[in-house]
């Protein structure tokens, strides 16, 4: 039961920092480094988790956990270079690849760049649309209104990891059950 308290516990302290940077994205248009540093806590607490208690079946190999983590973080700093992806995008991106498999890894990418341009279609609607009272709360509302083209990519990463964290069965009640087995 200690185990599958700390697993749990390692999801929700990288789902809250995925849930804090997107709010963060949205209003600032700034990702603290903070985020990067729960996604991977997270991880490592989950994973501390699973090892301990036996129960391989939850993650593959940390090699191929850490291959994900590279990939993204070659693929984003090449975004990054090309002023394509801001510098805490490519590293929240990177941090929270850290939890996908190379199977899972496509998925949570797909995902990604599928909610990333549904921002991007939001950013043109809000371009023309009356939305001044939002213009306050968001860096990015107003940046927008102002003919900036930004995206706050955060958001697409953080519901991309929830999606995934689902999808992949890492948030799913017969993982929960391999721990009090």
């Amino acid at each position: 039961m200690l185990f599958l308290l700390l697993y749990i516990f390692g999801v929700f302290v990288a789902l809250i920092g995925a849930g804090w940077a997107a709010i963060s994205d949205i209003r600032y248009l700034k990702i603290p480094n903070a985020v990067s540093v729960l996604g991977i806590a997270g991880f490592a607490l989950s994973y501390i988790a699973v090892v301990l208690s036996g129960q391989d079946s939850v993650f593959s190999n940390l090699s191929g956990h850490l291959i994900s983590a590279g990939i993204v973080f070659m693929i984003t700093l090449i975004l990054y270079v090309f002023k394509l992806f801001g510098a805490g995008d490519a590293k929240m991106a990177s941090a929270y690849a850290l939890w996908f498999s190379l199977y899972n890894l496509p998925g949570y990418l797909v995902i990604m760049t599928l909610i990333g341009g549904l921002l991007g279609v939001v950013s043109l609607i809000f371009k023309k649309a009356p939305v001044e009272k939002l213009e306050e709360k968001s860096v990015w509302i107003a940046g927008v209104r102002k003919g900036e083209s930004s995206v706050p990519y955060g958001v697409a990463i953080a519901f991309s990891v929830v999606i995934t964290f689902v999808t992949s069965g890492l948030l799913n009640i017969e993982v929960f059950r391999l721990f009090v087995e």
